[in-house]
């Protein structure tokens, strides 16, 4: 049941009705809604791996319509896709497709700051260090400068 309540980032996949009944009657942006959902599906597919429409729809209690149609944005945007048909059941049916996180769709600087040293770390949104570069000493500011240019053209 999508009640159309926006979650905050701490409530996890299953104590939403909680949350939904406390707020039950709020009006509600359907704008900030959908932004919702869609993290929402992308935490849980970051976190439980690859998994069909139908499967993120129940686990997340969300209609099978609002999944698919978020789904459909995310595959345009680059955030997830389309794996290979599942195989079929014994009473028949459409074979579900598997909806993967794609990791690779954008990257995160991080820098580690010690009183001697200086660390540039490049993550996918899995968290993979995707590349590290070490810089001697803080005041190397243009080899630093250089570095981040080289990050953001990636």
């Amino acid at each position: 049941m999508n009640t159309g309540v926006e979650y905050p980032d701490n409530i996890v996949p299953g104590e939403q009705d909680s949350y939904r009944k406390r707020l039950e009657g709020l009006g509600v942006d359907q704008a900030k809604v959908r932004s919702y959902n869609r993290q929402l599906i992308l935490r849980y597919l970051r976190e439980h791996g690859p998994a069909p429409r139908v499967a993120i729809s129940q686990n997340l209690d969300l209609s099978r319509a609002t999944v698919s149609s978020i789904v459909r944005y995310l595959i345009d945007q680059g955030f997830v896709r389309e794996g290979e048909k599942m195989r079929a059941t014994p009473r028949g049916g459409k074979r579900a497709t598997e909806v993967h996180f794609n990791a690779d769709a954008g990257y995160i600087v991080g820098i580690d700051l010690g009183r001697s040293h200086l660390r540039i770390y490049l993550t996918n949104l899995a968290a993979e260090i995707v590349g590290q570069w070490p810089v001697g000493a803080i005041r190397q500011l243009s080899r630093l400068l250089a570095v981040f240019t080289l990050v953001l053209r990636r």
